[in-house]
């Protein structure tokens, strides 16, 4: 009785710890999964800014100095502020955020920062995704004002200067502001989630043992150059991080 007993309750032991390492090496496979979609995100974003906003938006922030001080020193009547006003048209890039949410769920008792960062990311992923559409909607509507307004009015309202009344039409500066905020905010958090979620798969899989996956892990060794001097500095993300 007391041997067909003992040998339940070892059954029993052996079924939950089955059971504990299939739910274990399920948790480090989805951090695996969360290392390498971050890692994408990263790697996208760091592109798109290097391809298109940081150009966009450096050649922008220089034109609008420029105009300025231009406009400050008071030119002569008929001088002209010479420019190329920058329409040039950009596209977003593909993500897997949502399933990024999912996997860091499904990490279990992962920290509650983990899941504060995935939203966060992706918050500033589908907001990045609509100042690219603003900015397309923007650029038509000042398209058709180019015709309609003087050179120096229309000048004012593309780089969202003062007219002669004081008012200030935002509307395209802020946009311009919000792509280059936004895509450093996407890159940190895309950064961050990869090298962190790389160092809890690595924990993770030292704790498990023999029977672990392999640990994916990602740092800023996995980088080309060109790509980690595009990552802000944590700095400029001091109270999250």
């Amino acid at each position: 009785m007391v041997g067909a007993f003992a040998g339940a309750y070892a059954a029993m032991r052996f079924a939950d710890r089955k059971e504990r390492d299939k739910i274990a090496i399920e948790r480090i496979n989805a951090t695996n999964a969360t290392v390498i979609l971050a890692a994408a995100i990263a790697n996208h974003a760091m592109t798109f800014k290097k391809q298109l906003s940081k150009d966009i938006c450096d050649l922008y922030k220089a034109d609008r100095k420029r105009a300025e001080d231009f406009l400050a020193k008071g030119a002569p009547e008929g001088t002209i502020f010479e420019m190329q006003y920058d329409f040039r048209s950009i596209s977003f890039f593909e993500h897997e955020v949502d399933e990024l949410k999912r996997l860091v769920i499904q990490m279990g008792a992962a920290l509650e920062k983990a899941v504060m960062a995935a939203f966060q990311l992706s918050q500033c992923l589908h907001s990045l995704e609509g100042i690219v559409e603003g900015r397309a909607l923007e650029i038509r509507r000042l398209t058709a004002l180019k015709d309609k307004l003087n050179s120096d009015d229309f000048l004012k309202t593309y780089f969202g200067l003062p007219d002669s009344k004081g008012h200030m039409d935002l509307r395209f500066y802020d946009l311009v502001t919000a792509l280059e905020n936004l895509t450093d905010s996407v890159i940190f958090f895309s950064v961050s989630m990869a090298k962190k979620s790389g160092e809890l798969s690595r924990k993770l899989s030292k704790k498990l043992g023999k029977i672990a996956p392999k640990a994916v892990v990602w740092s800023f060794d996995d980088l080309a150059p060109e790509h980690a001097e595009l990552i802000p500095p944590n700095e400029a993300f001091a109270d999250w991080d």
